[in-house]
């Protein structure tokens, strides 16, 4: 069952006749145009109903509370099984609704995001401002594809991965990240990457950086991409280093914070032009406004994608 299946044969049967009929439409439409506090009042009551249901679903588990920790923690329970088992219960529909209240009620409350209520409830998504611009959360969709396989694997994203992307990363307090490296540093190129040249390159060049931390690649994962070449870049006023390079079939970074390894990202590219990360904006002058552009190609079709510098 893919997501678009799962929607149409559990969800949309309880939609309005009016929605059913234009989708898009209902989408669009503010549901509370008033601000009628009842609106919120409703979701709050939601969001806590769905913190006792999940405590129910699996009492070992650390239980939901409102902040970004219980969102990884949900993250691990949710997927096709789970699906299944809450479909033959008959509590899919109210598991879901009430958990896209739950997490917008999580994001209003932590990290200042607000509500934008459309008819059905679910389909409200949650409007937040951060350092990467305005976005418009459409957490009913995060649950669906949550509780769905990606198709041939393409694509695959959890709603942690989803939450870390567009809600954690984005409103990260990246003024109390400790500095790491301290004045201006000229990097050259490493040539020719292994897992201990790489280790030789950083205490020659950001000795700092003594530990690359628990989550950096093992030694066997890492030569396994077989980097052409890294390139290292500081960034956030000294805050972190980016390693970036062409692997086997994508451009590969790496980023590298006071405690080691941050993140991680791997964008499928052409070898041809080859592949680079640039910094663009002084961090010096903004912390928020500096970017990391990436230039690559698709299929010979020059693109690029820009990047907050402490990682996607």
């Amino acid at each position: 069952m893919d997501t678009e299946q799962l929607f149409r044969e559990r969800f949309l049967p309880h939609y309005p006749a009016g929605a059913r009929a234009n989708l898009v439409e209902a989408r669009a439409v503010d549901a509370n145009p008033g601000a009628n506090p009842e609106f919120s009042q409703r979701m709050a009551a939601f969001a806590e109903t769905f913190v006792h249901g999940v405590a129910a679903i699996d009492p070992k588990r650390a239980p939901l509370t409102f902040d970004d920790a219980s969102v990884h923690r949900l993250s691990a329970l949710l997927g096709p099984t789970l699906r299944d088992e809450l479909v033959s219960r008959g509590e899919l529909v109210p598991f879901v609704v009430h958990g896209v209240a739950w997490l917008g009620e999580l994001i209003v409350r932590v990290h200042g995001g607000a509500w934008r209520f459309r008819n059905p409830l679910w389909e409200s998504f949650v409007h937040l401002t951060s350092a990467a611009g305005e976005a418009e959360l459409a957490l009913f969709s995060w649950f669906l594809k949550a509780l769905t396989p990606p198709e041939d694997g393409v694509g695959a994203s959890t709603l942690a991965d989803r939450y870390r992307r567009f809600v954690e990363r984005p409103t990260l307090d990246v003024a109390a990240m400790p500095v790491v490296v301290k004045g201006e540093r000229k990097l050259p190129r490493l040539a020719k990457v292994r897992y201990d040249l790489l280790h030789k390159y950083l205490r020659a060049h950001l000795p700092e950086l003594s530990d690359l931390g628990e989550h950096f690649p093992s030694p066997e994962r890492f030569d396994a991409y077989n980097f052409r070449f890294i390139d290292a870049a500081v960034v956030g006023d000294g805050r972190m280093v980016v390693l970036s390079g062409l692997a086997d079939g994508g451009f590969g970074a790496f980023w590298l914070g006071a405690a080691g390894f941050e993140g991680a990202l791997f964008v499928p590219c052409d070898t041809f032009p080859e592949p680079r990360a640039e910094v663009i904006g002084d961090a010096s002058v903004s912390l928020l406004t500096q970017r990391i552009r990436l230039h690559f190609a698709q299929n010979k079709q020059p693109l690029f994608e820009e990047l907050l510098w402490w990682g996607p």
